[in-house]
């Protein structure tokens, strides 16, 4: 048995409650306090210092009431890099808004100042600057900076592992964030709720509160710096609930965009989330819990997840010394002493930070590890500490109180809907009475209006009946004159070709080819007659509503069409098959345009290339007729098929209908048409009637 690694569940929540620092995650800086350093700087990290200095040289001249808005600036850019420094300038914020006796500065000031101490782990004067911050936002009814107090508030005391003051300032906040429908804030503080009821094992009541979150998000209203920490909780629930594919998936979805906002702290958490995945396999446990490591010794070291990294450190070396198969099984003692020194150092870390769940954790741990170390009262005094942690912290009347505070807050919910709708009323009942008088207004005019109207109605009648026809006669037109063109331009291209071949060999070839060349000519404008007495015969039934004319075609028929009108392409083979007497019921000309216009595009495909190769084959599957074509050129692109399936692309008679033609004529025959291609390997087209 190894050493349970913490549940993650109730990281975000401090992870979270930052979302209103606007920096960047904490880089490697190269800065110093009174200037620039170039040295080993990337460009990001040079024009990230240029902006800092250039901000703090503005200050020196800057009015008061621009000061302040330089030194939130200052604060912004520095509190995830230095929070020392950041907290330096929100108290010099917070002395010139005194002077300026300017409450809204005072009160972010303050916001700031805790957030400051936060990420500083002085959670102290962190809840004291906080909630004289929302002291003074509810003084000025400013929702915003009450909503950012109270999503701090609850982070500190979620470090003081008081999950029930924690949901209270979580609940408050997303009320009045609801209240003002900031989508953003809402988000926020739905992740921080599901959080807190993920520690609690209340799994369903976390996923209704994050899993709204993700929708919100995806649209135009949603922020999404958030969209990953909501897959991080998700995967959190998942994890505890054993669904551990939805949960690996969660994960890695939260990883990649975290290492695409370039999210330090949020690629650590996710390195210690996935160590949960590993408790048969230490050597793969460790590797994810150092590189969170990693991450901690460079950004904060003494923050509190990096202690609970370290835990998952003491838990892979526990595992490798009681796993008799393990090859490091043979240093036991030296591997159950770095356990037992990695808790402690966690120990202490969760006692500093006033963190009651995980020390309940560590401390069961260490009992163990000493257990094993033969070191026995040590290992009994963590039991007793953590049974009588555990009993304070998990008794029932904690629940109790969790969960009256879901309820108290469903309560209020209601209310402010009642009082909306109550409000709502007394503007519905002032609104009738102006609806009255508008009536009746509208009556009279609609009168005055009726017999004009009736007039114009009859005459715009006329009009859109002579505009519809007209439209559909200009489709027609257009559709017709696209066949013409598609058509009509390969037998003429071939016979151009084979006069140009005849005119450039006049002399050079022989007699024979002479006759041959000759023959060509004589059956490409055979073909070309041929082609123009169909399509004349056709327009003929066509020419008033370009309907289908259903009737048994042959597919040998069809392939001799095929074979004949492209007979005089170079270097193309054509190949068909077809089971004999296959017969389909369908409109020939239309369906003949079609296996033209492919046939056409699938040798521009595979012009200048030797061999090129087109196929055409006929079956049965499933019951349905497929007619194929296959070629094995380079492929067709995404943006090449597009005219296919969108029918608001245009198009052009100069450059042919191609794809639109197949699209609009497959439809009026109920033809499915369908595409596969493969880079450099070909392209097929499927066509299912």
């Amino acid at each position: 048995m190894r050493l349970s690694v913490p549940a993650a569940g109730y990281i975000l929540a401090m992870t979270v409650c930052f979302y209103f620092s606007s920096s960047a995650q904490s880089k490697i800086s190269g800065s110093t306090e009174s200037g620039t350093k170039t040295i080993g700087l990337s460009q990001d990290d040079i024009k990230d210092q240029l902006y800092k200095d250039s901000l703090e040289k503005a200050l020196t001249t800057a009015p008061d009431s621009i000061k302040t808005k330089l030194l939130f600036w200052l604060d912004q850019a520095y509190i995830a890099s230095n929070p020392i420094k950041s907290l330096e300038y929100d108290k010099k914020r917070l002395a010139i808004a005194e002077g300026l006796n300017d409450l809204h500065v005072q009160s972010s000031s303050y916001i700031a100042m805790g957030r400051a101490a936060i990420y500083i782990n002085d959670y102290p004067d962190a809840k004291t600057w906080l909630e004289r911050g929302y002291g003074l936002a509810e003084k000025r009814k400013d929702s915003i900076l009450m909503v950012r107090a109270l999503l701090n508030l609850g982070g500190v005391s979620q470090t003081a592992s008081d999950q029930t003051a924690t949901l209270d300032y979580y609940l408050r906040a997303l009320r009045i964030a609801k209240a003002m429908r900031d989508t953003p804030m809402m988000n926020i503080s739905s992740i921080n709720v599901a959080t807190v009821y993920s520690i609690e094992a209340n799994y369903t009541r976390a996923e209704e509160y994050v899993l709204p979150v993700l929708p919100m998000i995806d649209s135009t209203r949603g922020d999404p710096q958030q969209a990953p920490k909501a897959m991080e909780i998700l995967g959190v629930i998942y994890f505890k609930e054993n669904k551990f594919k939805l949960a690996w998936q969660y994960y890695r979805n939260a990883l990649r965009l975290y290492a695409k906002q370039k999210n330090d702290q949020g690629l650590a958490t996710i390195y210690s989330h996935l160590v949960g995945f590993y408790n048969d396999k230490p050597d793969s446990l460790l590797y994810f819990a150092l590189k969170a490591k990693a991450i901690w010794d460079r950004i904060n070291p003494g923050y509190f997840l990096a202690a609970d990294n370290i835990s998952n450190i003491a838990g892979a070396y526990y595992t490798m010394a009681t796993d008799s198969l393990h090859p490091a099984k043979e240093n036991r003692t030296a591997l159950l002493q770095k356990a037992e020194q990695y808790l402690s150092i966690a120990i202490e870390n969760a006692r500093t930070t006033h963190r009651a769940e995980v020390l309940i954790i560590f401390y069961r741990q260490l009992a163990r590890v000493q257990n094993l170390l033969h070191e026995y009262q040590q290992a009994y005094d963590n039991s007793v500490a953590a049974y009588d942690l555990n009993d304070s912290l998990y008794s029932q009347d904690e629940k109790n109180k969790v969960a009256s505070l879901d309820e108290k807050y469903q309560v209020q919910l209601r209310e402010d809907q009642l009082a909306a709708n109550r409000q709502t009323l007394a503007v519905q009942a002032r609104q009738r009475y102006y609806l009255i008088a508008g009536i009746i207004l509208l009556a009279v005019i609609g009168g005055m209006l009726y017999w004009q109207n009736r007039t114009r109605k009859s005459v715009n009648t006329t009009l859109l009946t002579l505009n519809s026809q007209l439209d559909e006669a200009n489709e027609v037109k257009t559709r017709f004159v696209g066949i013409l063109n598609h058509d009509l331009r390969a037998p003429v291209a071939n016979l151009v070709n084979i006069l140009h071949l005849q005119k450039e060999g006049a002399g050079i070839i022989d007699e024979t080819r002479a006759a041959a060349h000759a023959e060509r000519i004589k059956a490409q404008a055979e073909n070309l007659l041929e082609t123009m007495e169909d399509l004349l015969s056709w327009s003929k039934g066509q020419m008033k509503n370009f309907q289908p004319q259903w009737t048994s075609v042959s597919v040998g028929d069809l392939f001799t069409d095929i074979q004949s009108h492209f007979s005089g392409t170079p270097q193309v083979t054509l190949r068909f098959s077809a089971p004999e007497g296959m017969v389909l019921n369908t409109d020939e000309y239309f369906l003949k345009t079609i296996m033209r216009n492919l046939t056409s595009n699938a040798i521009k495909s595979l012009a200048g290339q030797p061999g090129g190769t087109i196929e055409w084959s006929a079956r049965e599957e499933e019951g349905k007729q497929v007619l194929s074509i296959t070629d094995n050129g380079p492929g067709i692109t995404e943006s090449q098929l597009k005219p296919l399936y969108d029918e608001s692309l245009p198009s052009s008679l100069k450059a042919g209908l191609g794809l639109h033609l197949v699209r609009d004529l497959s439809k009026a025959i109920a033809c499915v048409v369908a595409v596969s291609s493969m880079p450099g390997k070909g392209t097929e087209f499927r066509l299912t009637l």
